[in-house]
């Protein structure tokens, strides 16, 4: 008997779906200072606030696929433009999600890694955050975690006379970010700086309550885990500033699949509280860094003692979401009419 013919596959019906189209881009929401721009089509503050939760979402957001990306190059590396010392990189809302400021000379690493030299060197163990890298944690700030009202950190009370003295050395550093923050993020600065301290208390880093200093130790150069930095405020900008003689230890931004290279006593204004970050490795050298900060538990306690209308910002994106929500329901009444 000849052999029976196979039955030829039938071809798939079913139509692949159309890519989506990138959302509308709007131009960065301000640029002062000519900043060159770099736009990210894929992100957006307003989903990032909306995502933002105040638990650690490393495996999450560091997905497998995320790290095999990176691994093959495939995220933005955004290296030093010689034409334009300021760096903008904006969403598809407008929104500013981080900006860097190259140093331009030797300046600012020289005073940051004079003035560590007098701190000590506890252990990381200390610090009863979580771990992020084998470094030494230092929190020189005022701060409201799991208090009513605010205090000076045990770490500055601690290291005494040493972290006096590195704060004094190193005045000109925190006024010149927050002179750069007033000047970038006018609103954010107005926010920051508002509300008056408790008496006897006054804002360790200018414009900022306080700032952490990120030590290297025997073990290794500041090289951080991907993390985001919960407890900062949601809606605000911390400044990071690295320094010392070393080579690598650019910064990732997970979310936006970014690497920002960052030469000692560089600044960087970026969204730590909304953004998992994280270090290249140090290739060679010592690398540290500061980040100034105000928490989120002071705005609590501000909200505590001055009301509600303390969370500006909070206020505006419920009304946003409120506006999306009847945006989507009308939508729906529309669809639904149209297939009557």
């Amino acid at each position: 008997m000849p052999p029976t013919a196979k039955p030829k596959p039938k071809k798939s019906t079913a139509k692949s779906k159309p890519a989506k189209p990138l959302p509308k881009e709007f131009p960065p929401s301000s640029n002062p200072l000519n900043a060159e721009t770099i736009f990210l089509p894929k992100v957006s503050l307003g989903n990032l606030v909306r995502q933002y939760k105040p638990t650690q979402t490393v495996q999450q957001i560091v997905t497998t696929t995320r790290k095999r990306l990176r691994s093959q190059g495939k995220f933005l590396r955004i290296s030093h433009n010689p034409a334009n010392p300021h760096t903008l990189l904006y969403g598809f809302d407008g929104a500013i999600l981080a900006y860097r400021i190259s140093s331009g000379s030797e300046h600012r690493n020289t005073i940051l890694s004079e003035a560590v030299k007098v701190l000590p060197q506890p252990k990381n163990s200390e610090y009863r955050g979580i771990d992020r890298g084998k470094y030494t944690v230092r929190h020189y700030c005022i701060w409201s975690p799991y208090n009513k009202t605010p205090f000076v950190s045990a770490q500055f009370k601690a290291d005494g006379e040493s972290a006096e003295d590195f704060m004094r050395q190193t005045t000109s550093i925190w006024e010149t970010m927050s002179d750069n923050l007033k000047c970038l993020f006018p609103a954010i600065y107005r926010e920051f700086t508002k509300y008056p301290l408790p008496e006897g208390l006054s804002r360790m880093a200018d414009a900022f309550s306080g700032i952490v200093v990120n030590m290297h130790t025997n073990e290794g150069p500041v090289e951080t885990e991907p993390h985001r930095d919960v407890k900062e405020r949601k809606f605000g900008m911390s400044c990071l500033s690295p320094f010392g003689e070393y080579e690598g230890g650019h910064l990732v931004l997970w979310e936006l699949e970014t690497v920002i290279e960052l030469a000692p006593g560089d600044q960087l204004f970026f969204r730590d509280s909304l953004i998992n970050h994280s270090n290249e490795s140090v290739t060679d050298g010592v690398r540290n860094s500061v980040v100034a900060f105000t928490q989120q538990s002071m705005f609590d306690y501000w909200r505590r003692q001055n009301g509600r209308g303390v969370d500006q910002q909070q206020q505006r994106l419920n009304r946003i979401k409120k506006r999306q929500k009847a945006e989507r329901k009308e939508k729906r009444k529309t669809k639904n009419k149209g297939k009557k």
